[in-house]
């Protein structure tokens, strides 16, 4: 049997950074040094600069010309905003494994190392998501990390989104094109594609520094500089709810996320069937997708109705095992208060 593209030996493999850059002058010198400072070295850096009015793309264009390896400095004609920035970034990358690089932090010397004898152990993992340590704006630590932050507010190592934290291998590029803005960043849609694929794996060791100064594109319980704790995490879901009050929209906005993912492997399931690893059966992934979109579906009928009728079919709903697929009685309180 011919061995499939991505069991290769990584001493074939080609590695790309993409990084986003916008503003960024303050802090991008140190995050270039520490790339600089890898023990396993790039291929290349792609640096898309979203229109910077300060010094960002002198810094890029000065480490380019010193760089041991390939810089490729790219200037947007026109603003594309944080998501789609990155997304030109990986486009432009031609290696086999992709690093999602953040303009303000800082790597470990040994992160790329890591990742990549990761992916030669993990033959059927697609993206790897590794731990980082969160500090303030001068890097002075903490002592906590996102996945530490994640476990405290009783949530899942699955719920770790950070761009930054992200590899992934160049196969999974089809799948991400074009991301679904209106629903995802970049990040969001490639954990979702690697949860659903379950070709998504944890490294739990941290592998660099979180830098929290203010101006951080993303802002949640778990990126704080503070201890989280569940109840955190509960008034900042409060907050939410407040901005989106009727869980009908809440479910309908799901069922977009179901039908999205279920239209991308669809678009891509006869190129899935000849790369996926045998282990890994594409329609079991699509029958489930099937069944979260029933779910989802059902809920939504339900939220229609009266609230006498209301209550009795959540109630109902509820004892079937129907509210296992959302947050279970926290879910079916918001189906009859609504």
């Amino acid at each position: 049997m011919l061995e499939k593209s991505w069991v290769l030996n990584m001493k074939n493999y080609k590695i790309s950074i993409a990084l986003a850059t916008f503003n960024g002058a303050e802090y991008l010198q140190e995050q270039l040094e520490s790339i600089l400072n890898q023990s396993c070295q790039p291929d290349e850096l792609i640096a898309c600069d979203d229109g910077s009015t300060d010094k960002t793309l002198k810094i890029l264009e000065a480490f380019s010309a010193s760089s041991r390896f390939d810089v490729k400095v790219v200037r947007n004609e026109e603003q594309l905003g944080y998501a789609r920035n990155f997304e030109k970034a990986i486009s432009l990358c031609s290696g086999n494994v992709i690093f999602l690089c953040d303009q303000d932090d800082t790597w470990h010397d040994t992160k790329i190392e890591k990742i990549i004898r990761e992916f030669k152990s993990r033959p059927t993992a697609w993206i790897i998501v590794n731990d980082a340590e969160l500090t303030d704006a001068a890097l002075t630590r903490t002592g906590l990390t996102v996945a530490g932050q994640l476990t405290s507010s009783g949530l899942r190592s699955e719920q770790l989104l950070l761009g930054c934290c992200i590899a992934f291998r160049s196969e999974l590029k089809p799948l991400v094109f074009p991301i679904p803005y209106e629903l995802h960043g970049h990040d969001g849609w490639i954990n979702t594609l690697g949860n659903a694929l379950g070709c998504r794996h944890f490294f739990p060791e941290v592998l660099q520094l979180y830098r929290r100064h203010g101006k951080n594109t993303s802002e949640w319980v778990t990126t704080s500089t503070s201890p989280a704790r569940r109840r955190h995490l509960f008034k900042e879901k409060i907050r939410w709810s407040n901005i989106k009050r009727d869980p009908r929209m809440a479910s309908a906005q799901r069922l977009e996320k179901i039908n999205v993912l279920n239209d991308r492997l669809l678009v891509c399931k006869s190129y899935l069937q000849a790369i996926l690893p045998h282990e890994i059966y594409l329609d079991k992934i699509m029958l489930k997708i099937e069944n979260e979109r029933c779910g989802n579906e059902a809920r939504q009928l339900l939220q229609q109705q009266p609230f006498g009728t209301r209550l009795f079919s959540a109630i109902g709903y509820y004892f079937s095992g129907g509210y296992r697929q959302f947050e279970g009685w926290k879910s079916l309180v918001r189906d009859i208060a609504r």
